[in-house]
């Protein structure tokens, strides 16, 4: 894994080199490009960074580890930091699974009551309100296109 935020960190490198050529200016779609990625990486070189401290201070709490007035101190620093890179890791893992191109697009939800009566609509209503309090705990922007509301407060049909 080190060896690919290595990897990571070159590539950063080479684009800020060729963001600081004037030339690149006279592409714009190849200069755009460019800015994307390099904002894009920005955020995941600062969690390498980030990273690599936590490790260093791991390394600094296993020595402290070996004298007896800071053993209960560096124990307790290590379990945190032990935490912190797991989260790290797992979020460095998110940032460098391939991006598809479909990630930026918009989605459309339908609900749609089927068989079952008001029984079914209400379900649909249920679950309407399960996939907007999920859109909004991931901060997604929701909005309601279509719907048929029946008489009883559920949905025979909603479009998101």
């Amino acid at each position: 894994m080190l060896d690919k935020l290595a990897r990571l960190e070159e590539e950063y490198r080479e684009l800020e080199g060729l963001l600081a050529d004037p030339g690149i200016l006279k592409d714009p779609k190849r200069y755009q490009a460019l800015s994307r990625r390099y904002a894009e990486m920005g955020e995941i070189l600062a969690l390498i960074r980030e990273y690599r401290k936590v490790l260093e201070d791991l390394e600094q709490a296993e020595s402290l580890l070996e004298d007896p007035e800071l053993r209960e101190v560096a124990k307790a620093e290590k379990a945190e930091l032990l935490a912190r890179k797991e989260a790290l890791e797992r979020e460095l893992e998110r940032h460098l699974l391939p991006k598809d191109p479909m990630d930026e697009r918009d989605a459309i939800v339908e609900i749609r009551a089927g068989t079952g009566g008001e029984e079914a609509a209400l379900f649909a209503r249920d679950l309407l309100e399960m996939y907007l309090r999920f859109a909004e705990e991931m901060g997604f922007e929701t909005e309601i296109l279509d719907s048929n509301p029946t008489d009883l407060g559920g949905f025979s049909k909603v479009v998101l």
